[in-house]
């Protein structure tokens, strides 16, 4: 049977990189396995060369040095194929077709998407001529396909839409020997043989459609990354990687922002029921995520947290939407003449009014779209001002097993509630595999943390801020220095001093502290203790579960319990000037630790 495998430009970045695809193929191939190879153009050419099209049409001698240098790129990538006298030849006349139609595009001023595509068409073109020399050279029985030949379209440019029978048919006529194929991924042709494009994510696609047509037992990702993870490892130190997940959920991952695998490109092997492995080229051991039709019951809920930065809410409200057919059509008809993307939608049951989520790069154009189609409303006053919300993020927790399991919800907003996280704005499919926050972008990183420790995805972890290391706070310390270990090993929590002050200096670290040498660290310090910009440092900071705790018997320090639990962070304190200050304030403090607990 087949096998299918994907590379990416990225694990085709470089001379080394490509020869560790080489091994990685020969050692699939080596099983006995007919063997196609999928593949992008080199890493950033593809770019590279939309940028030479789009100098050319201002600027011909510009776009020329652009190209230059995207030959000279090849050369590096592949120096031993190309001091091949045939190879070198094949390669430069492919160059020399560039400049010409560079040239054209220089002098009309003008690149069509039919020319644009045309153009990147080369990246994967010249890149699998070179790969499949590089095996040929090392001893592999290897063949080089254009999939122009294999994959038909209609003709549309920049995203042509695939003619699946047809294609499924060449596929299968194409591929009979076993031996290496390397194909090129994300071109294809219309079925008078203009060159299109399959848009984002196409070489993903490309191996998908082959392997539903040629019905493998499994079609491999080979990327960068070691799979899909349960969030963001930038912003999650204890993220992990999915050993599973399945087509639904890889989906939803993919479209918050889970830069692992475009979620249409799935479509042919969901359909044919095929699990999809997204692998490491950089450490081919690693046993990656399995993308397949279900899900691991024994799994947590929620499988994992995605987030989606540079968004903006926009809210159309007004009594003229109450009870009134087709406010909803003509809303989301004016986005989509305009050609904006709703990421997401929430509704009053009301019908009062209706906010939804796109990028913040579209906002504008959407705000003027709505208010030419609502115009009448508006200057009569039926429909309220249509307002933007700017800088926020949209959170999501996704799984397949959250569907029928009771508390998730519950349990989300009470961990965003206890680290005084506002939302605003939610939204739940009815498949109950997603569930989506709106929070203000500053917030974000905090949130997706909170929800990932929340759903036991990571250690629960507490991050301290000690204030006064006399007798009581010294003596803490000293007792976590020789705790903190076992409370970690044997109730699972992870707790950091970021924090001390004493009466002099200060020093913050949202790593942690070295509790063994803290008493140097104070000491050398050069940032004095301020109370103020130690709470403002902490909100800035953005840390799930911060924690001070005021061991001195200072009554300015008490005088900021108010402040710090308003901002979401425990106070902890054998203090007990608090307790004698203002009856107002001592209230207030009483009313904000029964908010809080």
């Amino acid at each position: 049977m087949f096998r299918v495998v994907k590379f990416g430009g990225s694990s085709l970045a470089t001379s080394d990189r490509v020869k560790n695809v080489a091994a990685i193929t020969k050692g699939i191939a080596a099983e006995g396995h007919p063997t196609i190879v999928v593949v992008s153009a080199i890493g950033n050419i593809t770019d590279q060369l939309i940028d030479c099209a789009k100098t050319a049409e201002r600027n011909g001698a510009a776009a020329f040095d652009k190209l230059d240098k995207i030959k000279e790129r090849h050369y590096e990538v592949y120096p031993e194929e190309m001091r091949d006298r045939e190879t070198e030849k094949s390669i430069a006349l492919h160059f020399d077709e560039l400049h010409d139609i560079l040239k054209a595009v220089s002098l009309i001023r003008v690149c069509s998407g039919r020319t644009m595509d045309y153009i990147v068409s080369y990246g994967e073109r010249i890149n699998a001529r070179l790969l499949t020399k590089l095996l040929k050279n090392s001893g592999s029985l290897a063949d080089s396909v254009d999939a122009r030949e294999i994959i038909l379209t209609d003709k549309k440019h920049d995203g042509a839409r695939v003619l699946i029978d047809p294609t499924y048919a060449r596929i299968v006529e194409r591929f009979t020997d076993n031996l290496i194929y390397v194909v090129t991924g994300f071109i294809a042709a219309s079925e008078d043989g203009v060159t299109t494009t399959l848009g984002r994510g196409g070489s993903d696609y490309t191996a998908a459609l082959i392997g539903a047509a040629l019905d493998v037992d499994r079609i491999e990702i080979w990327t960068d990354v070691d799979g899909f993870m349960s969030a963001d490892p930038r912003i999650v130190d204890a993220a992990f990687v999915l050993p599973t997940v399945s087509y639904e959920e890889a989906m939803e991952l993919s479209y918050f922002g889970a830069k692992v695998i475009q979620p249409e490109t799935l479509r042919p092997a969901v359909q044919k029921g095929i699990p999809v492995w997204i692998k490491n080229s950089f450490f081919p051991e690693r046993p990656g995520t399995k993308i397949s039709g279900a899900s691991n019951d024994n799994d947590h809920p929620v499988k994992g947290i995605a987030s989606f930065h540079n968004i903006s809410l926009i809210n159309v409200q007004g009594s003229g939407m109450v009870g009134v057919p087709g406010v909803s059509g003509r809303l989301f008809g004016a986005l989509a003449r305009e050609g904006i993307n709703v990421i997401m939608i929430t509704q009053a049951s009301s019908e009062h009014s209706i906010c939804f989520v796109i990028q913040s790069k579209e906002a504008e154009a959407a705000r003027r779209a709505l208010q030419a189609e609502f115009e009448s409303e508006l200057i009569s006053g039926r429909i309220d001002e249509i307002e933007i919300r700017d800088k926020l993020a949209i959170i999501a927790a996704v799984g397949e097993n959250m569907a029928g399991h009771p508390g998730i919800s519950g349990k989300l907003f009470k961990a965003i509630g206890e680290n005084s996280i506002n939302i605003v704005a939610i939204a739940q499919g009815s498949s109950e595999r997603n569930v989506s926050l709106v929070v203000n972008e500053v917030d974000a990183v905090k949130a997706v943390n909170v929800i990932h420790t929340a759903f036991y995805l990571s250690h629960r972890v507490s991050h301290v801020f000690i204030v006064g290391t006399g007798n009581i706070g010294s003596t803490l310390l000293a007792q976590m220095r020789e705790e903190l270990d076992e409370l970690f090993e044997k109730h699972g929590l992870l707790m950091r001093v970021c924090g001390i002050a004493n009466v002099d200096r200060m020093v913050i670290d949202d790593q942690g502290i070295d509790l063994n040498n803290w008493q140097s660290l104070v000491a050398e310090s050069p940032v004095k203790t301020d109370i103020d910009a130690l709470l403002r440092k902490i909100k800035d900071l953005k840390l799930q579960n911060s924690i001070m705790v005021d061991a001195t018997a200072s009554e300015r320090v008490a005088g900021k319990y108010v402040d710090f639990l308003q901002a979401g962070i425990h106070v902890v304190t054998p203090n007990k000037r608090a307790n004698t200050m203002a009856q107002a304030y001592y209230n207030e403090l009483k009313a904000l630790t029964q908010e809080h607990r």
